[in-house]
């Protein structure tokens, strides 16, 4: 009794993502979250980039790599204008940017993870293999199924690159057994 019911979802976050770090001024792992702010910083003919995070605690500071040792040329002059200005919109874009992230080895903090998520269609569902049709209105409370999910973002699809994609399974146990 095999089926598999797929619904697309867009997650989208709203808050740069915060990352766990070894903060030299606490002395252990904290929090660091991203101010909004770049730091650009020239070189000879090559410029250095970072997203500037901060401890949340001693508000030690930690600069992400976003370029390191590249020619200005290869920076869009209007890229280039924001990372001066700090914009908001950019700051953002690079701060959920998990290629970033798993370039510089950055741990991303799941659990505060601030994000919208929009279904995409009722279109998209689809039903392969359904035997019994009555699954696909069964109620279930919330927290069943919840951490389940969860972990399987957490520990599988987190770190992966590009697409993840979760698939779960359904059935109806017998009472009686």
């Amino acid at each position: 009794m095999d089926y598999c019911k797929t619904i697309e979802y867009r997650i989208t976050p709203t808050k740069a993502y915060t990352i766990i770090r070894n903060c030299s001024g606490c002395g252990r792992k904290e929090h660091y979250v991203s101010t909004g702010n770049f730091r650009v910083n020239a070189n000879g003919r090559q410029l250095d980039v970072w997203l500037v995070y901060q401890c949340e605690k001693c508000k030690h500071t930690y600069n992400l790599p976003i370029y390191e040792r590249v020619s200005p040329e290869k920076i869009e002059d209007a890229q280039y204008q924001a990372f001066l200005g700090n914009d908001a919109d950019t700051a953002l874009q690079f701060g959920t940017d998990r290629n970033l992230f798993l370039k510089n080895r950055a741990e991303i903090d799941i659990e505060r993870l601030e994000c919208t998520i929009e279904k995409l269609n009722d279109d998209c569902a689809k039903h392969e293999g359904v035997e019994n049709p009555e699954i696909l209105e069964f109620k279930m409370i919330k927290l069943v199924l919840q951490p389940l999910v969860e972990n399987a973002i957490y520990h599988g699809i987190k770190n992966k690159r590009g697409r993840g994609y979760l698939l779960v399974y359904g059935d109806f146990a017998d009472e009686q057994k």
